[in-house]
């Protein structure tokens, strides 16, 4: 028996504990999957897989059993990647992509799955991981890069975390890969992910975890200054139709209304208590509402309206539809013309 199963079986102690807190926390937000209840599921979910390693290197498992569970502890490990790039993304603040839905986590490992159980649980070792963990990586790096132009201290120093975190476990996933049958790294990704749940899971525990909106307790940006600039903001959104680029960052909005991205950040804050996400979607939507009511848009598609208004794709536009109205766009435009508006 190999005696260092011991790590796998206080990895998974150490992340139940840290993320079922975290977990039962965030469900009493009333958010659909907020940044806590994320956080709680990956640690939870690490947790499992780090008692499944722990059990396994424990020589638990009868063989006829043992390889089903390394193949389902890799899919579990597809699974994680998916959750800390979620997880990241919410913490900057980032209008939420794919994948943004829990249906999402399930697609690849299923798959996986599947095909692995097709084959008849074949030795696939963890070559196909590699690539897997570098992508979240650098999705994980954008999100981090963009909270640090964007967001508060604690909000960077937690995406920091996560960021090294990801780094440290992608290269210890990725050295497991190349030399899969060298005895004295098997236990380099268990070891790595326990150290990980004691150094950065207490750190999550032990502050509240939020999507990243800046604090400005020291800014210089008087109400006054901050009223102007977001009526300066709202005359180009109207008259120059800005929010209709797909592209509009930010950066790229600041730049229009000539101040720095900081500054635009904290006048969204406090005159109107949104994020630009939140500030461009309210145009964007405005915008979709009168198209879908102008009876000459009829021969277009719901998808040409909402690319027209400035949205990137048609799961974010029916994203924000439902959000805000309660109902898919086709359902908006038959309600209301059934109530007799028209654009």
């Amino acid at each position: 028996m190999n005696e260092l199963w011991i790590i796998g079986v206080v990895g998974g102690g150490a992340g139940a504990a840290i993320g079922v807190p975290l977990l039962a926390r965030g469900r009493a937000d009333g958010l659909p999957w907020p940044v806590e209840r994320l956080a709680g599921l990956w640690l939870s979910g690490g947790a499992v897989a780090m008692l499944l390693i722990g059990l396994r290197h424990g020589g638990v498992f009868p063989e006829s059993v043992d390889r089903a569970v390394e193949h389902l502890t890799n899919a579990a490990n597809m699974i994680a990647w998916t959750l800390l790039v979620m997880m990241t993304r919410r913490l900057a603040a980032i209008e939420a992509r794919w994948p943004a839905r829990m249906a999402h986590h399930l697609t690849l490992p299923v798959a996986y799955l599947i095909v692995i159980a097709a084959l008849g649980f074949p030795d696939v070792r963890f070559l196909w991981l590699t690539p897997i963990g570098i992508a979240s990586v650098v999705a994980i790096a954008f999100a981090w890069r963009h909270a640090r132009a964007t967001a508060n201290e604690d909000t960077v120093r937690q995406a920091s975390a996560v960021f090294a975190f990801a780094v440290a476990y992608c290269a210890a996933q990725s050295v497991r890969s190349v030399f899969p049958r060298v005895t004295e790294l098997r236990e380099i990704v268990p070891f790595v992910t326990t150290a990980a749940f004691f150094l950065i899971g207490f750190a999550l525990a032990g502050r509240r975890l939020t999507s990243g909106r800046p604090s400005y307790r020291k800014s210089a940006l008087t109400p006054d200054r901050a009223r102007a600039l977001i009526t300066r903001v709202d005359s180009g959104m109207k008259d120059g139709a800005w929010y209709r680029d797909s592209d509009l960052s930010l950066a790229s909005l600041a730049a229009r209304a000539r101040v720095s991205p900081h500054t635009l950040s904290q006048a969204l804050n406090q005159q109107r208590g949104q994020s630009l996400t939140e500030y461009i979607a309210d145009w964007r939507l405005r915008e979709a509402k009168l198209l879908l009511l102008d009876p000459a848009n009829d021969c277009l598609t719901v998808e040409g309206l909402a690319q027209q208004a400035g949205f990137a794709s048609r799961s974010s536009f029916y994203k924000a539809f439902r959000l805000t109205e309660g109902v898919t766009p086709n359902q908006y435009r038959e309600l209301a013309r059934s109530q007799g508006r028209v654009a």
